[in-house]
C-alpha cells in the first residue's frame, strides 16, 4: 500500500500591498509656472446603470413633445374662448338692435295713431260746423245747438291729440340729438352670472376695450381649462386679477446661498467652470483608483508617491479646465 508523503515546507515571501484605499484631496496652485507632464489616459466609457438611463417618462424628447401638445391645447382653448366671447357679443348686439327696432316700431305706430285720430276729429269738427250753419240758416235752433255741442267736443279732443303729438315730436328730436348706444353695457352682460356682472361693473374697460377684452378671454380660458379652477369662484377672481396684472404677484422666498465648501472625501465634479482669475488655488480629489494609476504612470525613480499623485492631479485639473472651455476633444474608447 502506497504512502502519502507531505511535501517539505518552504518559506513563503509575503509582499505588502501598498495600493491606496482612500481618496485624497490635493491643493493645487494654479498660478505656478511648472508645466505638468502631458499624459493621455484612455479609459472605457462607463456603462450607464439603470438609474442613469432616462426612462420614457424622463426622456427630454417626450417632455418636449408633451410641452408642444400642451401649448397646442392651450391655443385651441384660447381660440374657443375668444370665439364664444365674440359670439356672445354678436348675439347681444343683435338683441339690442331688435329691441331698438321694436321700440321704434311701437313709437311709430302710436304716433301714426295720433295723426289718424287728429284727422278723424278734424273731419268731425268740420261736419259739425256745416250742420250748425245749415240749422242756423233754417232757424232750426235745436239742431244748431246739438251741432254746437259736437263742435266743442271735437275741438277739445283735437287739442288733447295735438298735445300728444307735440310731446312725441319733442322725444324724437331729443333722440336724434342723443348719442347712439347700440351696445349698451348692461344689456350685453345681462345673461352672465351675478358674480361676473359684479366684477365687470368694476372693470368695464375689460369688456368695452377690444384689446383688454381679448386679454380677459385668454386669462379666463387659462384659469378654467388649464388650472382647472371653478369659474366665478373667489379663487377664480383672485387668479384672474393676478393674470390681468390687477394685483401684485407674491414674491418668491429667496433661496439660500449655496455652500462653497466641499467635503474632503467628496469627489470633485467633472463640470469645472471657466476660471475667473479671482481664485488662485483649486482642490482636486483623487479616488483610490486614480491614486493607483498616478503611481503606476510615472516611472521616475526620484519621484515619491506623493509627487506622482500631485502631478497627476495637476494634469487632471488642466484637463477639466480645457473641457469646460470647449478646448478638449474626447478621445475615450468604449469597450465591451
Amino acid at each position: 500500500m502506497a504512502k502519502i508523503r507531505k511535501p517539505p515546507t518552504e518559506p513563503v515571501e509575503i509582499v505588502a500591498d501598498n495600493s491606496p484605499t482612500e481618496p485624497i484631496e490635493i491643493e493645487i496652485d494654479e498660478t505656478t509656472e511648472t508645466t505638468p507632464v502631458e499624459i493621455e489616459i484612455r479609459t472605457a466609457e462607463p456603462t450607464p446603470t439603470a438609474a442613469e438611463v432616462p426612462t420614457e417618462e424622463e426622456s427630454p424628447v417626450k417632455k418636449g413633445l408633451d410641452a408642444i401638445k400642451r401649448a397646442e391645447e392651450l391655443q385651441r382653448d384660447l381660440a374657443e374662448a375668444n370665439r364664444r366671447a365674440e359670439e356672445a357679443q354678436r348675439l347681444a348686439r343683435e338683441r339690442e338692435q331688435e329691441l331698438h327696432r321694436e321700440r321704434g316700431d311701437r313709437a311709430d305706430a302710436e304716433y301714426n295713431s295720433i295723426l289718424t285720430a287728429i284727422a278723424a276729429e278734424q273731419a268731425s269738427l268740420e261736419q259739425a260746423e256745416a250742420a250748425y250753419t245749415a240749422a242756423a240758416t233754417n232757424g232750426d235752433w235745436a239742431t244748431a245747438s246739438k251741432a254746437q255741442v259736437a263742435m266743442a267736443r271735437a275741438s277739445a279732443r283735437i287739442d288733447r291729440l295735438e298735445d300728444n303729438k307735440v310731446a312725441f315730436d319733442g322725444k324724437r328730436e331729443e333722440a336724434k340729438r342723443a348719442p347712439v348706444r347700440p351696445n349698451d353695457f348692461e344689456t350685453q352682460i345681462a345673461a352672465l352670472p351675478q358674480e361676473a356682472k359684479t366684477w365687470l361693473r368694476g372693470h368695464q374697460d375689460f369688456w368695452t376695450d377690444p384689446a383688454k377684452n381679448r386679454q380677459l378671454s385668454s386669462a379666463y380660458a387659462y384659469i378654467v381649462n388649464i388650472k382647472r379652477i371653478p369659474e366665478y369662484s373667489k379663487e377664480f377672481f383672485d387668479q384672474l386679477e393676478t393674470e390681468l396684472g390687477l394685483r401684485a404677484v407674491p414674491a418668491a422666498p429667496a433661496s439660500p446661498e449655496p455652500r462653497r465648501s466641499m467635503p474632503v472625501t467628496a469627489p470633485v465634479s467633472r463640470d469645472v467652470p471657466t476660471p475667473s482669475g479671482q481664485r488662485t488655488n483649486a482642490r482636486i480629489t483623487l479616488t483610490p483608483e486614480e491614486r493607483d494609476i498616478a503611481r503606476r504612470s510615472f516611472t521616475a525613480a526620484d519621484m515619491t508617491d506623493e509627487q506622482k499623485e500631485k502631478l497627476y492631479a495637476m494634469n487632471k485639473a488642466k484637463l477639466l479646465r480645457m473641457r469646460a472651455n470647449g478646448q478638449y476633444r474626447h478621445t475615450t474608447e468604449q469597450t465591451g
